[in-house]
């Protein structure tokens, strides 16, 4: 029954961050904010997912959750930019998004592999796949 509220949690997680771009976009700092470009906020962005993927890793050990930011951040590489919305955001660095997006993917799914590891595997000898 955890799954699915992990799952769920993710998402909102997820969500909540893209909603602050959003709000950044329609507030008319689609360009630039407080100095910073369009594609650094972008990266700041993904790292503030990141970081909230490794507190739930901590203190819950909780995968999923882990798994849908990673999710997440593949999806963000894998777009395309054939859509309208991506002229505004031409002249910005994508490549550096698209770099960020697949790096913080890896090392928050290399975090998951490792809590799975240190949570489930080491159970193994005892015949059960139990959490401790």
């Amino acid at each position: 029954m955890h799954f699915p509220f992990s799952v769920y949690l993710g998402w909102i997680t997820v969500a909540t961050v893209a909603n602050v771009s959003t709000a950044l976009y329609a507030s008319g700092a689609e360009t630039a904010l407080l100095g910073i470009s369009a594609d650094i906020w972008t990266v700041i962005m993904m790292a503030v997912a990141a970081i909230v993927a490794f507190a739930i890793l901590l203190r819950h050990r909780d995968i999923a959750f882990a798994g849908v930011v990673v999710w997440a951040l593949v999806g963000i590489y894998a777009r395309p930019f054939t859509t309208p919305i991506y002229d505004i955001v031409s002249n910005q660095n994508i490549s550096m998004v698209n770099t960020a997006a697949l790096v913080i993917a890896i090392i928050v799914f290399l975090a998951a592999l490792a809590t799975f590891a240190r949570t489930y595997l080491m159970n193994r000898g005892s015949g059960t796949l139990k959490a401790v």
